[in-house]
């Protein structure tokens, strides 16, 4: 897993691809909006067993579906935006949730607000068999805590 960096970067998600890649308009600052494929660290469709992944496909697609993002690069990482087609990041729900889910964690961009650590909230899921019905109650206020 990549470790904590100070670089962060605002985003949006376009579309999931797979389990563990993610496509997103980075706000770059100034008015630029860049569009690409996040490989999110810590995350594969490898990990999850083959009858698992279409629910966990679904859990993927509907807590990241249209959400705002921090998106945290490997640091090792060299950003050369014209030729990078995949980033290798750390991904962050940067949306209300509800509970004490795994993964919450605070002052990622010194705000004092609170952002899920993607990769190991749906490592969670796998507790729940990659139940929707657990990422609906962690975004909507419907249930107990994961």
């Amino acid at each position: 897993m990549i470790p904590f960096s100070a670089r962060t970067f605002v985003a949006k998600t376009i579309r999931v691809h797979s389990i563990g890649l993610v496509e997103v308009s980075l706000d770059l600052d100034f008015g630029v909006r860049l569009n690409k494929l996040i490989s999110v660290s810590g995350m594969s469709a490898a990990s999850v067993p083959e009858r698992l992944r279409s629910s966990a496909m679904h859990c993927l697609v509907v807590l990241l579906g249209g959400k705002r993002l921090i998106v945290q690069p490997d640091p090792e990482c060299r950003l050369d935006w014209g030729r990078l087609r995949e980033l290798e990041a750390r991904l962050f729900l940067d949306e209300r949730v509800f509970g004490s889910p795994v993964g919450l964690t605070t002052n990622l961009v010194g705000d004092g607000s609170e952002n899920l650590d993607v990769s190991m909230y749906f490592e969670s899921l796998r507790d729940t068999n990659f139940s929707v019905d657990a990422v609906k109650n962690t975004l909507n206020r419907k249930g107990g805590d994961l």
